[in-house]
């Protein structure tokens, strides 16, 4: 045997360069064929996240949705809902907004717990959910003598002589920077303007008396509110959900 290895060694060594060269060409065709497969399921992925930002964004558009879809809650959607449950979602969605149109209490009831069954910790659903409970409040609701309404609160000690305020810091849809605030109940206060998916939250205080804020009690929420005799929106604390995916970070920001 050792004798026909040392007679054939030249054309082993070719054979032996020859395999080592194929087997590291095919290796690479391999990984080319990794690397497209990825880059495909990559785009396909995109598509997939762009189509469902182009129906939220259509459906924040239509009657009863509107403040729901704002940009943070469609950031919201898109990360923790699985993209199987997307489609029944944006037809449940829809069938919502119909029935709110129409003021159909039955159909209301439907699709509530329809999008409930994908997103059980919503507030805006589950606020809906609570109204739906009851025949007096759902019609106070539909007449327009009550409203779903935004909302955030946190927590803080503000004693003696010290005043103390909190402030929004976001984006309009045209990319123009805005400030919400001076807010200063912090058990419950209504936002009159929708948010966009960047925000920071900011707490001012001045005075001889004492301030002490935890950052990471803001949650942002949605609630019943009822009109005063002046017009204005008065949101219940009792009547109140709140996201559990929206933290703000040590810094004031926005997290999810």
């Amino acid at each position: 045997m050792m004798e026909w290895i040392i007679t054939n060694k030249p054309w082993l060594q070719y054979i032996l360069l020859g395999t080592l060269i194929l087997g590291t060409c095919l290796q690479f065709l391999i990984s080319q064929a990794d690397n497209y497969q990825s880059q495909k399921e990559h785009q396909k992925i995109q598509i997939t996240l762009n189509s469902i930002n182009d129906h939220l964004e259509a459906l924040s558009k239509v009657e009863g949705l509107d403040r729901y879809l704002q940009d943070i809650k469609i950031e919201s959607l898109r990360k923790y809902v699985n993209k199987k449950d997307f489609e029944e979602l944006q037809n449940y969605l829809k069938d919502f907004s119909e029935n709110l149109k129409v003021k159909n209490i039955e159909g209301i009831k439907t699709a509530t717990s329809k999008i409930l069954g994908i997103i059980p910790t919503d507030p805006f659903f589950r606020v809906y959910h609570l109204v739906l409970k009851n025949s007096y409040m759902m019609k106070n609701l539909l007449s327009g003598e009550w409203s779903i309404v935004q909302v955030v609160k946190w927590d803080w000690i503000v004693e003696g002589n010290e005043k103390a305020e909190l402030y929004i810091n976001t984006f309009d849809k045209n990319g123009n920077a805005i400030t919400l605030g001076p807010f200063t109940n912090n058990i419950i206060s209504m936002l009159d303007q929708p948010i966009n998916k960047s925000l920071q939250v900011r707490f001012q205080s001045s005075g001889t008396g004492r301030f002490e804020m935890t950052p990471r009690s803001f949650r942002i929420g949605w609630a019943v509110a009822s009109k005063e005799s002046d017009g204005a929106w008065k949101p219940n604390l009792g009547l109140a959900e709140f996201d559990p995916y929206f933290r703000i970070g040590l810094q004031g920001e926005l997290e999810y």
